[in-house]
């Protein structure tokens, strides 16, 4: 057997020392996708563990429902799972079905798993019998790292550095969106600068299905630690939580004033979406 990373000496105690295992890495093409909730296609990669090499790569589309991605995983032989950001809840799903993680990686999905396969990603492994830590609960996002043990992060202010509002203008003087998906325009205020930043929300407003996950993902991308909106329906509530993202709903009067009401305490933080799944269109609320 060629010399292989020390590493691999776990994996393979772990793997059972078969001579192929197989790995899936949640991804959008050809990119290891940065938040594992959001996934809707699996790269499943087949390695060769007596030397370390990639031998071949599939990718599949997974089930609708994220609840049932670890008992799927299992029925494509996967024996572990390399990511981006994962939520903790995600974690422990996949551990109590005795499937190891590595999670903080980016990249092409070649690329990381050459890294992996040579030793040399970055990224925190948790194996199977393992508890989440506290580094275990941060998520790797472009804007940085949001740390989210013991739901710190999301309820103390003082570790609130931005702030995104559904609204339905380009100005903080403009009215709260009470749809969240289809909302105009999101501004982000910035707690440090005391800036206003708008987002253009018109695509997710024409997208004839997936209007929330789309505007999630922009306000996921602009690095905010929470959300004050009207109403949300549940796959753009399941795609701001899996990144750490928490969401206020029941915001009213115009964006300035629905910061000033969160901060002051008046808003707070729900545990579920609002609402149905499409009920912003044709006129509705989201």
């Amino acid at each position: 057997m060629a010399d292989l990373p020390a590493f691999w000496g776990l994996m393979i105690l772990y793997m059972g020392a078969k001579d192929v295992s197989y790995i899936a890495l949640p991804c959008y093409g050809e990119r290891v996708l940065p938040r594992y909730g959001l996934a809707n296609s699996f790269a499943v990669c087949q390695v060769d563990t007596t030397v370390g090499t990639l031998v071949h790569t599939a990718w599949h589309a997974c089930p609708d429902d994220i609840q049932q991605w670890p008992l799927w995983l299992q029925q494509q032989e996967v024996a572990g799972v390399l990511c981006g950001g994962i939520h903790p809840r995600f974690q422990q799903a996949l551990l109590e079905h005795n499937l190891w993680l590595r999670w903080g990686l980016r990249g092409p999905v070649t690329q990381v798993v050459a890294d992996w396969l040579a030793g040399c990603c970055d990224g925190i492994l948790v194996m199977p019998g393992q508890t989440c830590t506290a580094a275990a609960c941060c998520f790797s996002l472009d804007q940085g790292h949001v740390c989210i043990s013991d739901n710190l992060a999301i309820r103390r202010k003082d570790k609130v550095m931005k702030i995104c509002v559904s609204s339905t203008g380009a100005e903080p003087q403009a009215q709260v969106d009470g749809r969240f998906g289809r909302a105009a325009f999101f501004l982000v205020y910035d707690k440090q600068s005391q800036a206003w930043t708008s987002i253009d929300n018109s695509t997710s407003q024409a997208a004839a299905q997936g209007a929330g996950v789309g505007a999630a993902q922009r306000v996921i991308d602009a690095g905010v630690q929470v959300v004050l909106t009207g109403n949300v329906g549940p796959k753009a509530y399941r795609a701001l939580e899996a990144a750490g993202v928490a969401v206020v709903t029941g915001a009213d009067g115009t964006a300035a004033e629905a910061v000033e009401a969160y901060e002051a305490g008046r808003l707070q933080p729900q545990q579920g979406p609002s609402t149905s799944a499409h009920a912003g269109q044709r006129g509705g609320r989201r």
